[in-house]
């Protein structure tokens, strides 16, 4: 179990200046805000997993980045506004964005809406380890390497309001570690290196041959609206006409603004959201394979693994046994970025088999 502690207002710095290779969850309240946070610190990182909610009036709240850290940020839930002084202005950090960002001595300045929670893991990277990590690993992303060893800010955002489900499945999963502190230290390097590989595949490359039509906020606002009606609904989807009534809209308008704000069809969204459920389920075990398929809306169970095999390559049976190999892999992985042809890393990967 984590160590627990509390801070507040005037200890914020204890929330980064915990023992290494140990988990910690914080209790907080921040002025009108009230929260928990699970810190981990390793080698060259720190994980960061923070829930906030606000009951009386809306929460706003700024600091300084007084430390130099490059920081992956990854929304589970709700919404919250940030800026940073020449990188960000109010930009919504809603369910789904995730983000690669350097701004070091800069100020942040941050808003939560009342009666809203907002959920977010980030993982913060020290600059030298970052660079390290692009150069050895990816030679053609080393222009963001330049911009850190030149102390440069940059900001990689997601093409699309979408978390990936091997990113979101190893988010949901993040603090399952192993007991020791040894092993523990060693999945918490994996995983974090999994997410920067995800990350840096999704998002440093990404250029943008043309930009979109820019989609006005009350367009942008109905959009959220019919994500979350689906959401809601995701055992028994409505119709895009009755989608678009709902919403106030029209059927082109929502398939195409659909398209362009969350990088997928209507259809596509909701069969993705339907697996990624599927997959959470599978892992719990606490649920037979018919019961998913009945709970996700599915009529016949057979069609459901048809759909299944089709996303994952893998039915759901094979996916339910697939959870400890899952960390294997994870931890082979790991191995082998950091003990590259040795005869230990050959040791080490015959323990993890």
């Amino acid at each position: 179990m984590p160590q627990q502690k509390e801070t507040t207002d005037g200890n914020l710095n204890e929330l980064l200046s915990c023992n290494r290779d140990t988990e910690y969850s914080f209790d907080m309240t921040f002025g009108n805000r009230h929260g928990k946070a699970c810190i981990l610190n390793g080698e060259g990182f720190t994980v960061i997993d923070a829930r906030f909610t606000t009951a009386k009036g809306p929460a706003v709240w700024s600091h300084e980045n007084d430390r130099s850290f490059v920081e992956m940020n990854f929304v589970l839930d709700g919404r919250l506004d940030q800026s940073q002084s020449g990188l960000l202005e109010k930009q919504p950090y809603t369910k789904g964005y995730h983000n690669c960002l350097f701004n070091p001595d800069s100020l942040e300045e941050n808003s939560l809406l009342c009666g809203q929670g907002f959920h977010m893991i980030s993982v913060q990277f020290e600059p030298t380890a970052m660079q390290r990590l692009l150069l050895n690993y990816a030679p053609d992303l080393e222009v963001i390497a330049h911009k850190l060893e030149d102390h440069k800010p940059f900001l990689r955002q997601a093409p699309v309001l979408d978390l990936p489900v091997a990113i979101d499945l190893l988010l949901r999963n993040l603090w399952q570690s192993p007991g020791p502190k040894g092993l523990k230290r060693m999945y918490f390097e994996a995983v974090v290196l999994q997410l920067l590989c995800y990350q840096c595949e999704i998002l440093l490359p990404f250029e943008r041959s043309a930009k979109p039509a820019a989609i006005t906020l009350s367009e942008r606002d109905k959009l959220f609206y019919a994500r979350d009606l689906l959401l809601v609904r995701l055992n028994d989807p409505p119709s895009l006409a009755n989608l678009a009534r709902d919403c106030q809209s029209n059927e082109f308008s929502l398939k195409k603004g659909f398209k362009a704000l969350f990088g997928q069809t209507v259809f596509n969204f909701v069969l993705q959201e339907r697996m990624k459920k599927a997959c959470f389920a599978l892992h719990s075990g606490e649920k037979t394979i018919s019961e998913i398929a009945y709970e996700l809306g599915y009529t016949h169970p057979q069609h459901f693994h048809r759909v299944f095999k089709k996303s994952f390559g893998l039915t759901p049976t094979e996916m339910k046994r697939s959870a400890f190999h899952t960390i294997q892999q994870s931890l082979k992985t790991f191995i082998w970025m950091v003990f590259p042809f040795t005869e230990f890393a050959g040791d080490l990967f015959c323990l993890a088999i």
